[in-house]
């Protein structure tokens, strides 16, 4: 993941961005094949929509929201991450890895089949037959923002102890 220093999106905007990719914070409503629609909330990192990091591609966090909240409850943290993303005070190796941060929709929504719980999923599927379920629809969410923003491929990691 990219440590750089990086221009703001607004400096200096790759005219293929949209608005919400300059202000760095985009919201859109997700519909899976199953009929389930949710909101979901993205936060890219600084720069992202810059004509200069407009070949950079990120790595992408998911973050699950607890139960009864939604994906804009978690939004207010990014204020101090991308902070610690792009500080011209700190070296590369002082910053944060810069990342997408996609906020994920937790709570009970009607699909195709009907109402699905009472507040939460714990985005898991339901053993009830008309129960949500949330790991097709995280699935494809997972394919959606691949498709929408520069994400990083997967990669293998040396995990030791």
């Amino acid at each position: 993941a990219p440590h750089t220093l990086d221009e703001a999106s607004k400096l200096d905007p790759d005219p293929s961005a949209s608005a919400c990719e300059v202000i760095g914070s985009c919201d859109f409503k997700f519909t899976d094949s199953l009929g389930r629609t949710g909101p979901v909330s993205v936060n890219l990192p600084p720069g992202y929509a810059n004509v200069k990091s407009k070949t950079k591609r990120y790595p992408v966090i998911y973050l699950l929201h607890g139960y009864g909240q939604t994906p804009s409850d978690l939004k207010a943290a990014i204020v101090f991450l991308k902070n610690w993303m792009n500080a011209p005070t700190d070296s590369s190796a002082m910053r944060l890895p810069k990342a997408i941060m996609v906020y994920v929709d937790g709570r009970c929504r009607s699909g195709a089949k009907g109402a699905e719980c009472i507040r939460g999923t714990f985005f898991t599927d339901s053993v009830r037959p008309n129960g949500p379920k949330m790991e097709v629809w995280f699935n494809e969410l997972m394919n959606e923002v691949d498709k929408r923003y520069r994400t990083m491929g997967p990669s293998d990691i040396e995990w030791t102890e």
